[in-house]
């Protein structure tokens, strides 16, 4: 009888552990993440029609394209370099964006839509980011899973 409630004793303690971590949210530094960990290819994660490609140049240097495509013949595009502002965050204040056009005849057009837009990049688990753009609001709040 003895053993039976010192075996319940532990269980219950386990769950109780348990229930009580599950809640408690962990910095991202001590999940392990780095700035370099948002490099690579990142897809919208609802409708696939928002891209994210994410590189580092020499300089070390985030620089960060973003492809959205709204129909057949038109695509939204924004091009920055990026900053780490956290263990799992980069901040960007460079931002153009632009809306490419293919007409029917094969010609393409850019129309410039905002320069030195503001925003974010936060990485909320391995494979899952979020856009936080902060000029022209385009993707706020916006899920991406890694694709790489």
């Amino acid at each position: 009888m003895k053993k039976k409630h010192v075996f319940l004793l532990a269980i219950s303690l386990l769950a109780a552990f348990m229930l009580c971590s599950c809640g408690t949210k962990q910095e991202p530094d001590m999940l392990g993440y780095t700035p370099d960990s948002l490099l690579g290819n990142w897809e919208e994660k609802f409708a696939g029609r928002g891209h994210i490609t994410i590189s580092k140049n020499a300089e070390g240097e985030y620089e960060i394209q973003v492809n959205w495509s709204s129909s057949a013949s038109e695509t939204s595009v924004w091009t920055m370099t990026a900053q780490p502002a956290a263990s799992n965050m980069l901040r960007y204040e460079d931002c153009r964006h632009t809306i490419l056009t293919l007409s029917e005849d094969g010609q393409e057009s850019e129309e410039l839509q905002y320069e030195n837009g503001t925003g974010t990049f936060t990485l909320l688990s391995t494979n899952e980011l979020q856009w936080q753009d902060e000029t022209g609001h385009a993707a706020d709040d916006a899920l991406f899973i890694s694709v790489d």
